[in-house]
Formats: C-alpha cells, structure tokens, sequence
C-alpha cells in the first residue's frame, strides 16, 4: 500500500514542469525573437541596397541614350574646366581620353582634370549650352556659357526618386507625394506645380580611345556623391593584373572612414610607352570583390578587383575611390562628328 501512494505521489511530481525548465525555454525563445529581430534591419538594408542598384540600371542606360540625344559625343559640344573650347581629340598622334563631369565642373572642383591627385589623368570637361550663345565659348570671358550648378545637377541627377513622407499622426495612412512650387515662386504658400525628387543618384562618363576610331564610354552612377570626393592610391598588381586579379593599395595617409566595401568601384589609370618620348595612357572601371585593410599598417588596403585585363607594361598606376560609387555601365562606340565626311579635331 506504501509502495503504491509514493508510486503514485512520484507520477504526479514528474507530470509539471519545473521553474528551471520553464526559465530555459523563455531563454530559448528569447534568443530566437532576437535573432528574427536582428535580420530585420539587415533585411531592410538590402532591400534598400537592391532599390539602389535597379535604379542605377535605370539611370546607366538612360545616361548613354541621353548624350546621344542631346549631342554630348560630339567634341564640339564640349568645353574644358578653363572654358576653353573646341576640345581637340588627339594630342600629337596619340588619342586623348576626357572624363564628362558636368557636375565636376560646375561645382568648381580645383584642377582641369581627373582624377584630380592621380600622375596620369584626363580632362575634365563640361557641356556647352548652345541655348545661350551662337559660337562655341573659346575663353574665360565664355564660362557664362558653361552650364550653372542647378543646370548641371538638373542634366546628371536622376529625377525618379521622387520624395514622399508620412504622417506622424496616423501611421495607418499611406505615404504621400511631395510637390513644390515653380521655380519662379517664392512664396511658401505658393500652389505646387512639380513633384519633389531627392537627386541622391547622379552620373558622370569617362570617354577612353579603344582602338583607331572607337571609345569605350563608361558611365558611373553614384549615390549620394559629393563632387571632390576623390581619393587616390598607388597599386601594385599581385597576380599580373589578369582580369584584375589581387592589389595592394597604399594611401598617403590612414584614416578610420576610409573604407572600400565589397561591391564598390574603383577607377584606376596608368600610362605605357609606345615610343621613346611617347606614352598611352591606360584607364578601367573594375568592380571590388573583397577588400581588407592591413592590420599592422592602416594605410594599405588589400582587394580583389573584377574587370578587363591590365596591361603589366603600364606605369605610375594609380587608383581612384569616388564614395558612392553603385555602378559602371560601358559602351564601344565612336564619337559624332558634325557632319558626315568631317575629321576629328
């Protein structure tokens, strides 16, 4: 009889749960809910990343229809950073290259040329606006004639990133539109008459010989970038430069924001001797795949580079990070002339 009622007590203990089990399992499932919790925002940001880069393919392709279309690959359209113009596309018998940077140029970035602190770099030019004057602009006296700040921005911004905003009162109320008033409106109560964009995505083209009569047009779309932005470092291949391959970036100088993302761009330039007193300049986009900064010495960066072969006869190789980088889109094709049976400059 004993034996049966401790038998009995002994069964009814063992069907509960304990305090412990139970503190256990709210442990387990906490840390479950933190982990969902904390691939929210990194969900987010991908989301926000993939929204970034279909934009670009957007803004890339629409950028070469564009100067197509507006007469932008035409070298008497285009005026350098001292308003000099026409632009001549040969030096000597070699073929010069230009980087087409409107927003560059406007914004008043010091020195004609890109990449600013590089030893092999190209001219930075600008647009003529051929609504202000009859004859191409040949002095500084025609810099009124470059295109203005808001001008350049309005032409190299994209204007599909419309801005909306959301109530702060109702949080179940959808999104709306932002408009504002014309330029010409001063008046806060003015009645609205165009939709609101944020111009946080923008571009500019580097225009490289590729061949006799041809040139490789690459189109870089930036987000949020600030014009002058730009820094360089010395390279040195370490796996001959096939498709890119592995280098060694060294800085001037260490600093802590100074960073090279995975998926980000850099642009580097170099030139090669085809003669004794003669030189080929060499330029590419190439896209990061891995980077990482040296631990004993915060000036060296190490990255694994995706692009076109580089020549190992190139010289003073240098690389360019413009933050912001998203994208390059590139295109072989010639330049327009003004006629059909003309010449290049």
């Amino acid at each position: 009889m004993k034996r049966n009622q401790r038998r009995l007590s002994l069964q009814s203990v063992r069907s509960g749960v304990s305090l412990l089990e139970v503190m256990v399992a709210i442990g387990v499932t906490s840390i479950g809910l933190l982990g969902v919790l904390a691939l929210i925002p990194l969900a987010g940001a991908q989301v926000r990343h993939g929204q970034v880069l279909e934009r670009s393919i957007v803004i890339g392709e629409s950028a070469l229809s564009e100067m197509r279309t507006r007469g932008w690959l035409n070298a008497e359209n285009w005026v350098n950073s001292t308003g000099q113009a026409p632009i001549n596309l040969a030096i000597g018998t070699a073929p010069k290259a230009f980087c087409l940077d409107p927003r560059g140029v406007a914004d008043g970035l010091s020195g004609q040329y890109f990449p600013t602190n590089a030893s092999v770099n190209m001219d930075r030019i600008t647009v003529w606006n051929r609504r202000v004057g009859t004859t191409p602009p040949n002095s500084t006296a025609d810099l009124t004639r470059l295109p203005s700040k808001e001008l350049a921005d309005f032409l190299c911004q994209s204007q599909d990133d419309l801005s909306v905003e959301s109530t702060t009162r109702d949080r179940t109320l959808p999104a709306y539109q932002l408009w504002a008033p014309q330029d010409t409106q001063t008046s806060p109560t003015a009645s609205p008459t165009r939709r609101q964009f944020s111009g946080s995505m923008s571009w500019m083209a580097t225009i490289v010989p590729h061949g006799d009569s041809l040139y490789r047009v690459s189109v870089a779309v930036f987000s949020q970038r600030v014009p002058g932005e730009e820094v360089t470092a010395t390279v040195n291949f370490l796996s001959g430069g096939i498709a890119g391959g592995d280098v060694e970036l060294q800085f001037a100088t260490a600093s802590d924001e100074l960073k090279i993302a995975e998926g980000s761009w850099v642009f580097l330039s170099g030139r090669m001797q085809v003669s004794q007193n003669s030189y080929q300049p060499v330029f590419h986009w190439y896209r990061v795949l891995m980077s990482d900064r040296d631990p004993t010495d915060k000036t060296k960066f190490y990255a694994t580079l995706a692009g076109p072969d580089w020549d190992p006869r190139a010289q003073n190789v240098q690389a360019t990070i413009i933050p912001g980088t998203v994208n390059v889109y590139e295109r072989i094709m010639p330049l327009e002339l003004s006629n059909l049976w003309g010449t290049p400059n």
